[in-house]
């Protein structure tokens, strides 16, 4: 009986791997915007869906925020520098994107590529991501979210990889449509600023019947593992 329960619950899981497709989000062009203090997931349902934009808190601050084509596959360029607020305001990219079944997972690279300023060792910034997914009407709800400090950012080498990131999302629901929304802050005040490159950008969805799967897998692995308990 022990045997049969661990296949029952790895079948589910074998299901939802064979059957999980992805979407691309690596952008193709961005709006940009200038004196806007961020992106909320409001500012993103109005928007059209694959289409990135992108704010940047000032003027000093215009173009931070925009998209490299010289790679083979486009990459959203994300820089901060110290004419920022620290804590607050800073610099942010979203896109809204639909699926045809629940969001599972949020995955991306993260490089880091440029810096300056004669503070740059002191310099320390925040780079985040938040997943929303929206009701027909518009209403979010937050199911994601991810962090990366760079402090100290001058310490760390230009072409530092941060690969695979991943936000697992906190629940299959059946959303109507979602929001992907980057920002950094700057977090500590030196006269520099640095920039990442974010690529690789994927939405992973699983068909509903393998959703039902997985979970019914989960609940078999619960009531086992209550069974030994009790024994």
């Amino acid at each position: 009986m022990k045997k049969y329960l661990s296949v029952a619950f790895l079948l589910p899981l074998g299901v939802w791997t064979a059957n999980a497709e992805t979407i691309d989000l690596n952008p193709d062009t961005l709006l940009g915007s200038t004196k806007v203090a961020g992106i909320s997931a409001a500012d993103v349902w109005t928007k059209t869906a694959f289409t990135w934009f992108g704010t940047w808190e000032r003027d000093a601050l215009a173009n931070q925020v925009s998209v490299n084509t010289s790679e083979a596959v486009n990459q959203l360029s994300v820089q901060i520098g110290n004419v920022a607020s620290e804590n607050t305001g800073g610099n942010y990219a979203a896109v809204k994107f639909t699926a045809e079944d629940p969001l599972a997972s949020i995955s991306f690279d993260v490089t880091k590529n440029s810096q300056w300023g004669a503070g740059i060792n002191n310099f320390s910034c925040l780079y985040s991501c938040n997943v929303y997914g929206f009701d027909e009407t518009g209403n979010a709800t937050e199911i994601g979210s991810w962090e990366l400090a760079f402090n100290n950012a001058g310490t760390i080498a230009n072409g530092t990889a941060y690969t695979d990131q991943l936000i697992v999302i906190d629940a299959l629901d059946d959303y109507s449509a979602y929001a992907l929304i980057f920002s950094v802050l700057k977090t500590h005040a030196s006269a520099g600023g640095m920039g990442v490159l974010i690529s690789n950008i994927t939405a992973t969805t699983i068909p509903e019947s393998s959703a039902f799967g997985l979970l019914a897998g989960l609940g078999i692995m619960a009531l086992v593992g209550t069974r030994r308990r009790r024994k």
